[in-house]
């Protein structure tokens, strides 16, 4: 017999003297694992019970009433309404506030250069489009540093022509994680 959940409480054997029992021609008891398997679910639903009156407690503290679909979260969110964390004291990464606030493209940016003064591309990309109908093409983004990065996507004086691209600002997942997407429309 293996009891999974809590203590042994004797309901099997309670089961087993019941008439729940049924031994085989070798004189094995058939359904000596099912009555420890109902025994098992009994204590289980007991400790759920438990742990139910100990949040509905928690949620009367806070004026809530418990809900069994949400779990704790009804007690944590009451606990947590209102309150506003100041977040500028240790996250120096504002990459979602400058995606959200972010209306268009950044200005005064420059073409980078190599070590020699020559300019720096990384890519090249050729789109054509048959007029209505836009061209699309995404470029992936990789973060080349350990931690969170912030982007913000902008043209070179006279170089915007009728690109559109989109996210215009944001954060890059840390090293080795998902690249951020760009979507180019001309």
């Amino acid at each position: 017999q293996l009891n999974a959940f809590g203590t042994f409480t004797g309901y099997s054997d309670e089961l087993a003297e019941s008439g729940m029992v049924e031994i085989d021609e070798y004189g094995e008891d058939k359904l000596q694992a099912r009555r420890q398997q109902l025994e098992n679910w009994r204590n289980q639903r007991e400790l759920k019970a438990q742990q139910q009156e100990t949040l509905t407690d928690l949620a009367g503290f806070t004026g809530t009433e418990y809900d069994p679909r949400a779990g704790a979260a009804t007690y944590m969110n009451a606990l947590n309404a209102g309150a506003k964390e100041d977040e500028s004291k240790w996250n120096v990464y504002k990459g979602e506030a400058k995606a959200n606030a972010a209306d268009g493209y950044a200005e005064g940016l420059t073409i980078g250069t190599d070590y020699a003064g020559n300019p720096e591309i990384t890519d090249t990309i050729e789109m054509t489009c048959q007029f209505p109908k836009p061209s699309f093409y995404e470029i992936k983004v990789e973060n080349d540093v350990i931690s969170f990065e912030d982007f913000v996507v902008g043209f070179a004086a006279g170089d915007a022509g009728d690109f559109q691209i989109t996210p215009t600002a944001g954060e890059l997942n840390r090293r080795g994680g998902e690249p951020q997407i760009l979507s180019v429309v001309f």
